[in-house]
């Protein structure tokens, strides 16, 4: 029982301390190309970094070299994105309205667009709320994006793993004492790993609405305190 703190205390300062590489999302990684040249339909540059979305837009960019496997990755904030080549829909964001609420990956596959093609980005902010592009807009294969985010996400991922650890010890204390004890810890321990998850890049690969995983976070939060204050007014109640 007495490594179960120090387990948690680990995993969460694994997580704290690796956020400062979160300005970009594919960092240091050469097999990455960044399209930074977008421009407005009268002409004028668009620096997707600096400017907020507030009404729909179109912007375009050249796509760069071979698009045979290629992808662009896009990391968003209550935004919906639709991408066109040669008036040809590439991608069309599924969600619509409120549901557009929150942060996302969008990974487009440029397949069907051919080589040094003009793409157009259709940008569309979520119903009563501004968007905005939170890193640059990457040109890659999709693999490379796969790999570059685990790497990225490595101490989040190491961090969900030792907590699990941490509950089947508790589950393991609570069969061997009868006690409810444990349980409450185990509650704790669950709900940091939901957030941790939903606040990560990773759980867009398993919540795919951008909508429910900021949900989920927020009811984490909430619920965060609960087993702490249930723990404590059991031993109140033993007393």
């Amino acid at each position: 029982m007495l490594l179960v703190p120090i387990i948690i205390t680990a995993a969460v300062l694994a997580v704290i301390l690796s956020n400062n590489n979160s300005a970009e999302l594919l960092k240091s990684k050469p097999a990455h190309s960044v399209m930074s040249h977008w421009y407005l339909s009268n002409g004028r540059r668009f620096d997707t970094l600096k400017n907020d979305v507030t009404e729909p837009i179109s912007i375009s960019a050249e796509t760069e070299g071979s698009t045979d496997g290629k992808c662009l990755v896009i990391k968003s904030e209550n935004l919906e994105i639709t991408l066109f080549a040669k008036g040809k829909t590439i991608y069309k964001s599924a969600d619509r309205g409120r549901r557009l609420r929150g942060r996302r990956i969008t990974v487009i596959p440029l397949s069907d667009v051919k080589k040094g093609a003009t793409v157009t980005l259709r940008l569309s902010p979520a119903e009563k709320s501004v968007g905005k592009i939170l890193s640059p807009i990457y040109f890659t294969t999709n693999n490379d994006f796969l790999l570059t985010l685990f790497s990225r996400e490595k101490s989040t991922a190491f961090a969900i793993l030792i907590l699990s650890f941490a509950v089947i010890l508790l589950a393991e204390s609570a069969a061997k004492r009868k006690s409810t004890a444990p349980l409450y810890i185990i509650g704790e321990v669950l709900i940091i790993q939901l957030l941790l998850l939903c606040k990560s890049d990773l759980a867009q690969l398993f919540i795919s609405s951008s909508l429910a995983r900021l949900v989920i976070a927020n009811m984490s939060l909430w619920l965060l305190p609960l087993p702490p204050v249930l723990f404590a007014f059991m031993f109140v109640k033993i007393k």
